[in-house]
Order: structure tokens, then sequence, then C-alpha cells
């Protein structure tokens, strides 16, 4: 029994692998980049210099490393309603020339205009040897308190004395 199965198994395997030749080649530029991630091969981290609150600016250290010498990056920026770049922007971009070496670190003054949770997105691109390839990010940004309220089931009834209990309605079958 277990030779009939590693037979079908083998016969399977040789199978679909005879059908594979393909007439049309794939044209790589190079190893690297036939071989980065999906997105671009950089990471994005940040630190807040100073936390930001509702009218009044906070400071925000972005570093962005690329994974690849060869790389040329583009960081665009852009906020959510709430927020605001320096000047009153919601929109910056920067250009990163291939051969810079080491992490690019950038210092922005972000205000929001009204408390809760907002967010500032970044997308980076990166061009290798004529192929662009992006990597989006968000930054959360909160202002003011965190307002954590539990969900309110739908049947809960509070008792005379003060108890809660949940009232299911009753299912007959």
């Amino acid at each position: 029994m277990k030779t009939l199965l590693l037979l079908s198994v083998f016969l399977f395997v040789s199978a679909c692998d005879a059908g594979q030749k393909s007439e049309g080649a794939i044209n790589h530029k190079s190893p690297t980049v036939a071989y980065l991630k999906p997105g671009a091969a950089a990471e994005l981290s940040y630190s807040w210099l100073q936390k930001p609150g509702v009218g009044s600016p906070g400071k925000l250290e972005l570093t962005v490393i690329s994974r690849s010498p060869d790389a040329t990056l583009d960081i665009e920026l852009n906020t959510d309603s709430g927020l605001q770049l320096a000047g009153g922007s919601k929109q910056a971009s920067y250009h990163w020339q291939k051969g810079h070496g080491g992490p690019m670190v950038q210092t922005l003054d972000v205000t929001p205009s009204s408390e809760g949770l907002h967010y500032l997105n970044v997308i980076i691109h990166s061009t290798i040897e004529g192929e662009t390839r992006a990597r989006a990010f968000a930054i959360p940004v909160q202002v003011g308190a965190v307002s954590e309220k539990a969900m309110q089931h739908p049947y809960l009834v509070e008792q005379q004395d003060g108890s809660k209990i949940i009232e299911l309605p009753a299912e007959e079958r």
C-alpha cells in the first residue's frame, strides 16, 4: 500500500514538472531587483520628541532606512482631516538620492485641530534600476485622553437591587 502511494505521488509530481516548459523568458534586470520584497525595501521608525495637543504642534522624528544602497527614495506624507503639518499643509514630500548611506532622519511639526485618534500616512517609493515599488505606513497620533468604552449589550437590564443581568427573548422550537 505504501509503495502504491509513493509511486502515485512520484508520478503526479513528475507529470506536473513535464508540462512546465515556458517559451517566453522572464527578463529580470538584476538579481537585486528579482529578490526584493514585494514592497519597497525600506523601513520606517518614528518617535515623538514633543507630544502634540489641540492647536499646539508636536515634534515627530521620522527615520527611514533603505535596505538597498542603490535605491532612490521618494517619501510622501499626508494627514487625516484632524492633522496639519508645518505651515498648515496636509501634504509633504521628500526625495532621497541613491548612494546616500545611512538612515534619513526628518523632523516634522504636526498640529492637531481636534482630540481623538488621527493618522499620519507615509508612503515610501523605492526606485532601483528603473523599477519602482511602494510601501505604506500609518502613524497613529492620539490627541487627548483615550476613551475606552465597553460596548453596551442590547439585552442588558439593571435590576432593582442594582445588579445587571442579560435578558434574552425565549425561543420555542
